[in-house]
């Protein structure tokens, strides 16, 4: 059965365990929690519309986590920046001292990518419209590796 976009519609058990993929700490433990047998999940793990369909579950909770710490990295920049204020000249050395850490790794992580960019530019500009950090899963290993 073909979803309304043509691709291949999953069944509520493949959805339920593709939920409890996310929510356990193997594959093993994941088909435990909703009684898959390991050579069922092991097939559907080898499905092009099945891994996709995680694939796009696990980027979508990654988004969200992302999402929890850039809110707590405001947070976190605003308490440094006040202890720079502290009457303890040890704290306020420790607080510049992260602060201009951090400035000069995110300054390399600009200059890095403006260079990937112009790099991929004169290749013809192949991933220009890739996200900057994609995580692909080893289904077989249940393990991610990082791609570009």
């Amino acid at each position: 059965m073909s979803g309304p976009n043509g691709e291949k519609e999953l069944t509520a058990r493949q959805l339920q365990f593709i939920a409890a993929l996310l929510q356990n700490p193997s594959q093993e433990a994941a088909g435990r929690s909703c009684n898959v047998p390991k050579t069922t999940y092991q097939r559907w793990l080898q499905d092009p519309a099945f891994t996709q369909r995680l694939e796009a579950a696990r980027q979508s909770v990654f988004a969200e986590a992302l999402q929890t710490v850039r809110a707590g990295a405001q947070k976190a920049a605003a308490e440094l920046l006040k202890l720079l204020e502290s009457k303890s000249p040890a704290l306020r050395r420790l607080a510049a001292d992260s602060i201009l850490r951090n400035a000069f790794k995110s300054w390399e992580l600009l200059e890095l990518e403006a260079r990937l960019q112009r790099l991929e530019g004169a290749l013809g500009g192949e991933g220009q419209d890739k996200p900057a950090l994609k995580f692909k899963f080893d289904y077989g290993k249940g393990e991610p590796d990082k791609q570009n």
